[in-house]
């Protein structure tokens, strides 16, 4: 039914969702929204078939997987010889990071109609919010992008292999099962083991709604979806994931199709991404060992959280039960063994810019429910690494003591939806010797030869997200890093941290 405002209502209605909108845009919470419209549904939404960019019209999933798999037969891979050359044979370990694919249904917007002013949107009380607006050649190469990708990684796979590749949360950008069902897709094509993290466009429509809590005072559940998500769903006859439960029954159905990643399962017993070793059925946080300790070097275990919030909002969370399973699985004497590599959707830290944020430009801003995470992993000096996503700026921060010694980094390797459009790939070099751990990182992109159509894909996907991304703030954009910090001596003696 439609979300019409009784009268009476129109006038909170319209300063709620003001000085929500206004909340949002000044905080990290507003970087999924840069693009936000306002629109009535006062108009036919597209007929099935309609394109936003002359690409393609809806499909069914089926026609999807073979269009993918048709363009990756097609494509090769060219690795550029001064991307090689950065990387370290010798190196101790060796992880594939990415972040925010976003896999996104063409067209799938929350209402269509004419765009109009805020306020007026608000006094004819229809639902407003078009929170996930892209530039047109973004959504429809999307899955496109993440697949250019995969090949790349199993390409330098074959030369320099990867214990892991992780991603870090937000593999559909709606929350269509559809989106998340293109991403598993290209997922089990990867050619070594990969785990996921959840984030909040995976379990909130749209990244925001779990559907009965309110945003900016409206119910996703009282929504008129019958416009223009509509030939979506009647194409992928699928709705939205607004929780944790149907977001891992779509993994399930994934798996009972396709079967499990076998790579995946043979490095940690896991035939769903990792989910199944959850210590909570129902949750999405668990660890997995990599490398146990062997001829005097430590092990490497990974461990992936889930930060999204349950009821709405697009913050990043840690519930109490998850800290506290973290804190026993930090102290455990097998993960003291370890050096530990630690993954997640939201970032621990962000470096404030203007007009974002609490504090001085440039100063490094601690998000309140992840300073007790923050201060947890700390406090553990086997936890080397943390890779996340969900700002898409691509960001490295180093957090160090107080005698300047570095701590923890953590590294963002933006999104691959929006422009850059890449990764990164994460070493480990040890130098018991002079007892120095070293974390290197390069970026790293889609690098399909010429001729293809999924090059061609990349190209303009690559050409239509600079595009979209020029109204976001300037950011540093990060191509190599590398910090040297202490190796610990094994196993770690530290108490257990208090919570």
């Amino acid at each position: 039914m439609h979300s019409r405002l009784e009268p009476s209502h129109r006038a909170a209605a319209r300063r709620l969702l003001t000085a929500s909108l206004a909340l949002l845009l000044s905080t990290g919470c507003g970087r999924d929204l840069q693009r936000l419209k306002v629109v009535l549904a006062n108009g036919e939404g597209p007929a099935p078939g309609a394109m936003a960019s002359g690409k393609r019209a809806y499909r069914e999933l089926a026609e999807v997987y073979q269009d993918l798999d048709r363009v990756q037969g097609e494509a090769s891979v060219a690795l550029h010889p001064s991307f090689a050359a950065g990387l370290h044979p010798g190196a101790f370990a060796r992880i594939a990071h990415v972040t925010d694919v976003q896999v996104r249904e063409e067209r799938a917007i929350l209402m269509g109609g004419t765009e109009t002013d805020l306020l007026e949107s608000v006094s004819q009380a229809y639902t407003p919010i078009e929170g996930t607006r892209r530039d047109a050649l973004m959504e429809v190469d999307s899955a496109y992008v993440w697949l250019a990708t995969a090949l790349t990684l199993n390409a330098i796979h074959q030369q320099y292999p990867f214990d892991l590749a992780v991603h870090t949360g937000d593999a559909a950008d709606v929350g269509l099962k559809s989106e998340l069902r293109q991403f598993l897709h290209v997922a089990h094509k990867l050619d070594m083991p990969f785990l996921n993290a959840i984030g909040n466009h995976d379990v909130l429509a749209f990244g925001l709604w779990n559907g009965a809590s309110p945003f900016a005072g409206v119910y996703l559940n009282s929504v008129d979806f019958s416009l223009e998500l509509a030939p979506t769903f009647a194409a992928n006859r699928d709705g939205l994931m607004q929780d944790r439960a149907t977001h891992l029954g779509v993994v399930n159905d994934a798996v009972a199709e396709a079967g499990a990643h076998e790579p995946t399962r043979k490095a940690f017993g896991s035939e769903r991404l990792g989910y199944d070793l959850s210590p909570d059925p129902g949750d999405a946080y668990y660890t997995a060992l990599l490398r146990a300790p062997a001829n005097g070097l430590p092990g490497l275990q990974v461990v992936v959280l889930r930060t999204s919030a349950d009821l709405g909002g697009a913050d990043g969370e840690m519930s109490a039960a998850q800290l506290a399973w973290l804190n026993d699985t930090l102290d455990a004497a097998s993960t003291r063994a370890n050096l530990v590599v630690v993954a997640a959707h939201h970032p621990l830290m962000e470096v404030k810019r203007e007009g974002s944020g609490l504090g001085a430009v440039g100063q490094v801003v601690v998000s309140p429910p992840m300073q007790k995470l923050r201060d947890l992993l700390v406090h553990y000096p086997n936890v080397i690494a943390y890779l996340c996503g969900h700002t898409h700026l691509p960001e490295v921060v180093e957090l160090k003591d107080d005698s300047g010694a570095l701590q923890l980094v953590q590294i963002d390797s933006g999104a691959l939806l929006t422009y850059p459009q890449e990764g990164a790939v994460v070493e480990l070099l040890l130098d018991p010797a002079a007892n120095q751990l070293t974390v290197d990182a390069q970026k790293v992109g889609a690098m399909i030869a010429g001729g293809s159509e999924l090059a061609t894909r990349v190209e303009e996907a690559v050409a239509s997200s600079a595009r979209d991304d020029r109204s976001r703030p300037a950011y540093p954009d990060w191509r190599t890093y590398s910090g040297t910090r202490p190796l610990p001596s094994f196993p770690v003696s530290t108490p257990k941290f208090e919570l």
